[in-house]
């Protein structure tokens, strides 16, 4: 769970941001009320904790992302990104530990980890974006290596596939890159397509590409991925099942290439391929595959319909996840039905922000509740934490579009829930942006009742954030927090005033 800059601040940077998650979390600012991220008591840093699960080795890929979160603290994740960017022989004590507990999670050897943070720190990243960042490479990493072992029972007699993989395996990417391209270019030495030997041959070529494009898309090299992965496509036209496989790769490059910097056209293009494989997976023959490629087709529409601001698109999204639901559900598979129900909330959620009125906010809380009904603070502290925060700002979005005040108290309720899965000491500005959300969501508790409790409230939630952002050393959030702490302070400055007044009640 990371926080999002305020509206005003967001207008310097790209158009959207999307975060692991895919729930979005939200900093909420007292005069904008569909910019939407909060207690009541100081903050105070909780103990360092070493979840039993933080031992395992070799976790599933799904939760590699969790595991991070949940591990490793900021500053800890800060300190091998330093290290390992200056190519440091040898590691302190504090960080060799660290890189080899997250190497064994992870599933990767040291040098392929070490090497996959220097690639995460080639664009600009956010403290707090690291952890999401860093998973998404990770998880490709890990979908690489286990293609490569499966391309070994397919073309084992190769001598260079082994290769391949023994170099990505180390994080030598531009060695494996080299290797793939030898052996599609001996495939086919004219053109690099059509290539010579029959479909066998054609789909090795494919195979071959595809390596390459993946290893690119792991390098953060996205129009390089979606060239290799669309080559790779073409290639095995006549295998229906790989050439759909291509091109859901690609769209999935397309749709990362939009974490670094706004692309609308891949965006577009990821979304039609998404399309055409939905009609090339009909829900009557294969309908796991069919609900996976609603799900992310609904996902890079809500991507597209936030940064458009088109609420045609979020309805499209939300329609996207409501039909995976139809196959995903509870009892078919529990996590898979958890994870498409928290993508429904978010999609919700944002529709009814931009759509206006209450019904789809009103369908969002629902959608929170259901999801949050499967976990507790204990057993999911970080996706509790998350979900809670999405629950309350669909409920101050709520509060504020209708009359009285129990959407506004149960959104203060949900943030106060969501600090029972942060650990202040581990993820201050999660924690501050939690803190700040108590904040709003009581200040808009108090514009609604007279005398001064909620406001006294706010103002403890929001010293609390600016607390938990100055240990971050976040001055970015600072700006934010601080204009929320003055609007409050204002309004209860007058209130005290009115009430000093003579014949005051």
């Amino acid at each position: 769970m990371r926080s999002v800059p305020t509206k005003d601040q967001a207008q310097s940077r790209r158009p959207i941001r999307q975060a692991v998650i895919v729930c979005i979390p939200v900093l909420l600012t007292l005069a904008q009320p569909e910019a939407l991220r909060a207690q009541t008591a100081p903050v105070q840093l909780a103990q360092a904790r070493t979840p039993s699960d933080c031992k395992l080795s070799r976790v599933p890929v799904w939760r590699i992302g969790q595991l991070i979160i949940k591990c490793f603290s900021d500053d800890q994740l800060s300190s091998l990104k330093s290290v390992f960017n200056q190519r440091r022989e040898k590691l302190a004590r504090q960080d060799r530990r660290a890189a080899d507990s997250l190497a064994r999670i992870a599933g990767v050897n040291r040098d392929a980890l070490a090497q996959l943070f220097r690639i995460v720190s080639e664009r600009a990243v956010e403290p707090e974006e690291l952890p999401e960042k860093l998973a998404i490479k990770l998880r490709l990493h890990r979908q690489l290596v286990d293609d490569l072992h499966l391309q070994l029972t397919r073309a084992g007699r190769d001598e260079r596939w082994p290769l391949i993989l023994s170099n990505v395996e180390q994080g030598r990417y531009d060695v494996a890159i080299s290797l793939a391209v030898s052996l599609k270019d001996d495939l086919a030495p004219d053109t690099g397509a059509n290539p010579q030997g029959g479909n066998g041959d054609s789909l090795t070529a494919a195979a071959a590409e595809s390596a390459i494009g993946k290893i690119a898309l792991i390098q953060s090299n996205y129009v390089d991925a979606v060239r290799q992965l669309r080559a790779a496509a073409e290639l095995a036209s006549e295998d229906e099942e790989m050439h759909q496989q291509y091109q859901e790769a690609m769209a999935s490059a397309l749709y990362l290439r939009t974490e670094d910097e706004w692309n609308e056209g891949a965006l577009v293009e990821a979304a039609d391929l998404y399309k055409q494989l939905i009609r090339a997976r009909p829900r009557s023959k294969i309908p796991e595959l069919w609900a996976q490629t609603q799900e992310r087709l609904g996902n890079v529409l809500l991507r597209l319909g936030v940064g458009r601001r088109s609420v045609s698109l979020l309805d499209d999204a939300v329609a996207a996840f409501r039909a995976a639901l139809e196959v995903r559900t509870k009892g078919s598979d529990p996590r898979l039905w958890f994870e498409t129900q928290r993508h429904f909330a978010s999609a919700l959620f944002r529709l009814g922000v931009h759509k206006g009125g209450t019904q789809e906010l009103h369908q969002s809380v629902a959608a929170y509740r259901r999801a949050l009904a499967e976990i507790t603070p204990e057993s999911a502290p970080e996706d509790w934490a998350t979900l809670q925060n999405g629950l309350g700002a669909a409920l101050w979005s709520l509060g504020n579009r209708e009359d009285g005040t129990e959407p506004l108290q149960e959104a203060a309720a949900a943030f106060t829930d969501a600090l029972e899965g942060l650990d202040a000491e581990r993820h201050p500005r999660d924690w501050g942006a939690t803190q700040n959300n108590l904040g709003a969501a009581l200040f808009a508790l108090a514009e609604r009742e007279t005398g001064t409790r909620s406001l006294e409230r706010a103002i403890t939630a929001f010293h609390a954030s600016l607390a938990a952002y100055q240990e971050a050393s976040a001055p970015y959030f600072i700006v934010g927090v601080r204009k929320n702490l003055e609007s409050a302070e204002t309004m209860l400055k007058e209130r005290q005033s009115q009430q000093s007044r003579p014949g005051a009640q």
